[in-house]
């Protein structure tokens, strides 16, 4: 079996794929797919343990020149793969295979056995689809994945959901013991909903790799199916994934967020930030350490304590206080650090508003002059 696609074209292929490809066993799977005339490069979900995780595809078109034989998707290793590409001088490159053994114009590279898991690409609807810049886009998803969960069996949650709101588009993420959202402007066009991307598409979108290669990202829902253009429609340009729900609905964030938070303290991000980071080497090491810091309004300022002990009843004032605008209210909780960080991280307001209606509830923040953006943190028992 063999075909002739452009070089160039081939090699925009691998940049666009690039930062989709997960190592697996010592290589970047990838396949080569001839669909009617049209060339791609693709990779995407893998079969694993569980039957409900989210099946995609990530691809890029590539130009076929002066046609070929038949020609059956074969697995290669993205990187022997860029690298005999790369060997070669002339505008076209010749590939062929026999299913164990792919040759590109000659020289050999070596297939692979990938039980790929990826969905029927379909056509994007015209009347469902919403339209983002891929900067603003990014941005938001890089700020609150690292709130999204690691546990691959909470189906609901697994991956960052993606929503049209009141305002603009909303990009939410959670572990169930801490919550972020942003919101973007975006173009919508009426039928579309929300979605749930896995990490497997959310992180790639939020890459720098990727911004750099599109100037817009266009979403579109089909039945089961999350369709997403980063490029355009022909062989020279097409660039996008598919993603297929696993029909676990993301729970209605905006019902988490607490109310009625009466105990309030308004910081600078960057004073939160920085004292966070400072009482970092005094926390404790180790997988199961018990990691905790108390918050607490003193005067006109927030004083930080590390709880240590395997239930937190060692508390150890550290030399780090948060001055403040002011103080509504008793303020007195205990939190992950490392959660505090990420909020400090996902956002790039220069004051936050922390609010809590007592020890035991969430705590919320939310920068003080920009409602674009929602942080909860759930606090700590400690003794």
């Amino acid at each position: 079996m063999k075909i002739n696609v452009a070089r160039s074209s081939l090699l925009a292929a691998i940049a666009r794929v690039r930062p989709f490809v997960v190592r697996k066993s010592g290589v970047r799977p990838v396949r080569l797919v001839n669909d009617s005339g049209l060339v791609r490069l693709e990779t995407g979900s893998i079969f694993g343990n569980h039957s409900a995780d989210p099946r995609w595809v990530a691809y890029a078109g590539v130009q076929l020149v002066g046609g070929g034989e038949p020609w059956e998707p074969v697995s290669l290793d993205l990187d022997a793969l860029e690298a005999a590409v790369g060997l070669g001088t002339d505008v076209k490159v010749a590939l062929s295979h026999d299913g164990t053994r792919g040759e590109v114009d000659g020289f050999p590279v070596v297939t692979c056995r990938v039980a790929w898991s990826i969905p029927k690409q379909d056509r994007l609807d015209e009347k469902v689809r919403v339209f983002a810049q891929p900067e603003e886009l990014g941005a938001s998803l890089k700020a609150v994945i690292p709130f999204a969960t690691k546990e691959a069996t909470r189906y609901a949650i697994n991956g960052v959901h993606v929503e049209v709101g009141e305002h603009g588009l909303h990009v939410t993420a959670t572990d169930g013991r801490r919550l972020a959202s942003t919101t973007l402007d975006a173009v919508v066009v009426d039928g579309f909903t929300g979605f749930t991307l896995p990490l497997g598409v959310a992180k790639p979108i939020a890459s720098r790799a990727v911004i750099a290669l599109t100037s817009q990202v266009c979403l579109a829902w089909n039945n089961r199916t999350l369709e997403g253009r980063l490029g355009g429609e022909n062989a020279e340009s097409l660039w996008g994934f598919t993603v297929e729900s696993n029909g676990s609905p993301f729970p209605d964030w905006r019902n988490i967020l607490p109310k009625n938070n009466g105990n309030v303290a308004k910081v600078s991000t960057s004073e939160l930030g920085g004292a966070m980071k400072g009482l970092k080497p005094l926390l404790p090491k180790g997988k199961d350490a018990f990691r905790a810091v108390r918050l607490a309004g003193v005067g006109a300022a927030l004083s930080l304590a590390v709880l240590r002990g395997k239930d937190g009843s060692e508390e150890h004032p550290v030399p780090f206080n948060v001055p403040t605008q002011s103080i509504v209210g008793g303020f007195d909780v205990t939190l992950n650090p490392d959660y505090v960080a990420d909020v400090v991280k996902a956002t790039k307001a220069r004051d936050l508003r922390v609010s809590v209606r007592d020890d035991c509830s969430p705590v919320l923040f939310q920068p003080v002059d920009d409602d674009r953006f929602v942080a909860v943190v759930m606090p700590i028992a400690s003794a």
